[in-house]
């Protein structure tokens, strides 16, 4: 169901590191991260016509949805795919370190 984002192990190209050569492996995964939830819910707001707000605060955790009953579903129910796809990547990704 999720599409145009990819939430295996970032990797840097020699162009791209040579560009931003102080840059972490974990700062990397951290932006392609940020990166690509961002694509994917501007991508949900355009295809099933609803708002996402998602809260800036660290405290705060829900994310608001608003549209109609069936974009509301549709984008929540890929949004939480996307959520749980990045748990199981991060938690694979403790388990090997």
């Amino acid at each position: 169901m999720l599409k145009r984002c990819s939430l295996s192990q970032p990797s840097l190209d020699a162009q791209t590191a040579s560009k931003w050569p102080l840059i972490d492996a974990q700062t990397a995964k951290t932006v392609c991260v940020s990166v690509c939830v961002s694509v994917t819910v501007n991508r949900l707001k355009s295809e099933h016509n609803v708002e996402i707000h998602i809260p800036s605060d660290a405290d705060t955790t829900a994310v608001r949805i608003e549209g109609s009953r069936e974009g509301v579903a549709r984008a929540k129910a890929e949004l939480m795919e996307l959520v749980d796809k990045m748990v199981s990547s991060s938690s694979s990704s403790s388990h090997a370190n």
